[in-house]
């Protein structure tokens, strides 16, 4: 059965060609995007960026984010920067790594081998292998892929996911388990404490001279009265001495 994916073709593995350091090389690409901030063909990204290596490795790379839905085919064989890909170039033109990680780890997690590769954690106990999902990425396509696209594409898959914070994946033994992801936490005030949102007290002096006194509404009016009262007696003790 075939299996289609959130961006333009069908459900496959990046390429052998493309560096190991693939997360990397991806931002590279869309960070060299914003500079040239116009549809471009893989020639017009090195030159604009010679880092990038051949143009051919700059082709399948721009090719296998227009996969993940984050690029997109123009005339010409230009590419341009797909909707969902905004997010990501405008964090890592801000130098926002934070910001840029999480709009890749919500692309990553629509497309269609990110679940295919959570089904095959459950078939293996949740612990498995580069190698291992790229031959089960092959069988669930019903290809005939050459075994080293199989299994360098699976490594590579797997250190995209690893660079983004989705995944634990160790190089060396090709082992990987999802990362488990927490949430911020939001630890409650303690009981009897408000938590401050807001100045509660401000006081400040005037270019004529007045002492101005603001009370946030968190208080009472006669615990306001109060304060107000300590303020002001203050100031007059200071003026005696």
């Amino acid at each position: 059965m075939k299996f289609l994916s959130v961006g333009e073709t069908e459900l496959t593995l990046p390429h052998y060609h493309l560096p190991i350091e693939i997360g990397d090389y991806f931002d590279k690409l869309i960070s060299t995007y914003h500079r040239l901030a116009k549809p471009s063909t893989s020639k017009e990204f090195v030159s604009k960026n010679k880092e990038l290596g051949k143009d051919t490795i700059v082709g399948r790379g721009l090719a296998y984010l227009a996969h993940l839905g984050l690029m997109k085919r123009t005339p010409h064989g230009k590419f341009d920067l797909a909707d969902p890909g905004q997010p990501i170039r405008t964090a890592l033109a801000s130098g926002d790594q934070g910001k840029a990680q999480e709009a890749w780890q919500e692309q990553l997690k629509k497309h269609r081998l990110f679940a295919v590769l959570q089904e095959y954690l459950e078939s293996v106990k949740e612990m498995g292998t580069a190698v291992g999902f790229g031959s089960y990425v092959n069988d669930k396509v019903g290809k005939n892929w050459s075994k080293q696209f199989v299994n360098e594409g699976g490594k590579r898959f797997c250190s995209l996911l690893s660079s983004k914070g989705l995944i634990d994946y160790d190089d060396k033994t090709g082992n990987f388990s999802l990362r488990k992801i927490k949430p911020p936490s939001k630890e409650a005030p303690k009981e009897g404490v408000k938590a401050l949102e807001k100045d509660l007290l401000r006081v400040w002096m005037d270019q004529t001279g007045n002492l101005n006194v603001s009370i946030s509404n968190e208080y009472d009016v006669e615990l306001s009265r109060k304060i107000v009262d300590m303020v002001l007696g203050a100031r007059k003790q200071a003026g005696k001495n």
